[in-house]
């Protein structure tokens, strides 16, 4: 039976059985994949504190011919992000990066630049100061590449370009933007100018190298991030658990 050895970032896991582990991974070249690794509650020579979410890993696994489950026979750690670990907002914001792509990535979908924004995405929350840019950057990248996000290149009533006006009205769920004509107030809808609409179609633009050079403005951050989790949650169908653990830490 054949084996692979890739790459891989730990989404989640889940205890299983007596000795058991199920692993939700991502992989450069597969995509979202589930496994089970058997003893890893027991074993410290084959999976020794390489499980944990968010760690970078290289992962030996090969298929089941009975089970959708890949069989996990060995991983190593290459990068636990210790520094995530050791900040609570941090982390925070890293839990919710991987519970968004664990919810939403299909499975067995190869993806080469979700996997590369993801491992850039857990690096610059290590290192950038403005973690909270970082994430916002990251989602929306996340969001435009899945698919989720409308291209905010004109109204959606008039069809008018965004290219002139002060004022635009934006919600990230229900895909809408709308000029000054059609001024819309209520839950979910965002006042943005004209500059933050540029930047939002720049994240779709820009190299995933520079992608952490723009910078959304203060007064925009924490609008366009509850934006980004409402349109999580509206396609998960369900909460965000690693949401409540933020506001338990005062983050969010």
């Amino acid at each position: 039976m054949n084996h692979s050895l890739s790459k891989a970032i730990i989404l989640s896991t889940t205890d299983h059985g007596e000795s058991d582990r199920i692993i939700t991974f991502l992989t450069e070249t597969t995509g979202k994949l589930a496994g089970i690794a058997k003893g890893a509650r027991r074993s410290q020579r084959r999976f020794a504190h390489s499980l944990e979410p968010c760690s970078l890993v290289e992962l030996r696994y090969r298929e089941s011919r009975s089970y959708s489950l890949v069989w996990i026979e060995e991983c190593k750690l290459l990068d636990a992000h210790m520094e995530l670990r050791e900040n609570l907002p941090r982390w925070g914001y890293a839990g919710l990066l991987i519970e968004i792509i664990k919810e939403l990535v299909a499975e067995r979908a190869p993806h080469e630049e979700l996997f590369e924004l993801t491992e850039h995405t857990l690096n610059r929350l290590t290192t950038d100061p403005d973690s909270l840019n970082v994430l916002v950057l990251g989602l929306l990248r996340l969001f435009q590449g899945l698919g989720y996000l409308s291209q905010l290149e004109s109204c959606t009533y008039c069809q008018q370009p965004a290219v002139a006006g002060a004022q635009w009205w934006l919600h990230l769920a229900r895909g809408i933007l709308a000029c000054s004509r059609h001024p819309l107030v209520g839950k979910g809808y965002l006042a943005v100018d004209l500059g933050t609409l540029v930047l939002l179609r720049e994240t779709r633009r820009s190299p995933l190298d520079k992608l952490w050079r723009l910078k959304i403005r203060q007064d925009m951050k924490t609008g366009l991030l509850q934006g980004l989790l409402d349109l999580a949650v509206h396609q998960m169908g369900k909460p965000l658990k690693s949401l409540k653990v933020l506001r338990q830490i005062g983050s969010h």
